[in-house]
């Protein structure tokens, strides 16, 4: 029972821990597209401005840099990363079923940081991360008002403020690398278990051995023996157990005394039996005498 309970704790600390690494990592990726994104805003118009002060687009923005990194980094890993948006401009950001949640859980929720969960996958359980998205002030150009406006890249204008939620960062995490590896660390705190089981009944038992089960097997067979008559048989005290040492020294005690007894008896008797003897010529004697009188 102990180790199936342990089994069970094994396994549930080992899914809790592998959620935490997930989480861990897809917070330090999302910071990373986050941060990517970030650069591209501010030096935008670094990237449109030559060196004269004309401004020429680029068609470099940061949805775009920042989608191409994604697509390069699913590419180069086995992580899937992209951006989603509530109003896509285009196929790749469109939110799927889960992350359509998310997208309303960061609109209901403004001061919600992330969404995550355990889902599956095409090959099996994935963990999936979003972090919100929300409008600055250098984004205004190509995503603020008038609405419906064209912007410099061609897309019309959503007409959103500063602080609005523009989109999220979504990531998908394969899990089996990561189950494989809790699943090792599971039967390996399971095999240690039972090894420390293993080796602690041996140490019981070899400690029950020699101080309880010899000891009394060496009391019993001199109580045995004292009881056909031998009382001259003595035990020697255990130094392995201060308990059975006593023990030891008080069936000593005992012998010692029934022995004590038994000689004072055999002596009274023979002292006994010699006065009887002694008694009895005296009166032959007597008979005697009586007869010649």
């Amino acid at each position: 029972a102990s180790l199936c309970l342990n089994l069970a704790w094994s396994v549930q600390g080992g899914e809790e821990q592998t959620e935490r690494e997930l989480l861990q990592q897809a917070r330090a990726l999302s910071a990373n597209m986050d941060a990517a994104w970030n650069f591209m805003t501010i030096n935008q118009d670094l990237i449109n401005y030559d060196s004269e002060g004309n401004y020429e687009f680029k068609g470099l923005q940061c949805s775009i840099a920042g989608r191409s990194i994604g697509s390069l980094f699913s590419q180069e890993t086995d992580y899937v990363t992209h951006y989603v948006s509530p109003t896509p401009r285009n196929e790749s950001d469109e939110p799927d079923s889960f992350e359509a949640v998310a997208l309303e859980s960061f609109a209901i929720d403004p001061n919600r940081t992330e969404y995550y969960a355990v889902a599956d996958g095409e090959g099996g359980q994935v963990f999936r991360y979003l972090a919100p998205m929300v409008m600055e002030e250098s984004c205004l150009d190509c995503h603020g008002s008038p609405k419906g406006e064209i912007d410099e890249s061609g897309y019309p204008k959503e007409g959103l403020e500063v602080g609005d939620l523009y989109g999220a960062i979504s990531l998908i995490i394969a899990m089996e690398a990561y189950e494989a590896a809790a699943w090792e660390n599971t039967v390996r705190n399971v095999v240690f278990s039972i090894v420390l089981i293993v080796t602690c009944i041996g140490v019981i038992y070899l400690a029950l051995t020699t101080l309880v089960t010899r000891p009394f097997g060496r009391f019993r067979a001199a109580v045995a023996k004292v009881e056909a008559g031998h009382l001259s048989v003595r035990l020697a005290p255990e130094a392995s157990s201060l308990e059975v040492s006593d023990l030891s020294r008080g069936f000593n005690r005992m012998a010692d005394k029934l022995e004590t007894l038994y000689t004072g008896l055999e002596e009274q008797v023979f002292e006994r039996t010699e006065a009887l003897e002694k008694a009895n010529r005296v009166l032959e004697l007597q008979r005697k005498d009586l007869e010649a009188m």
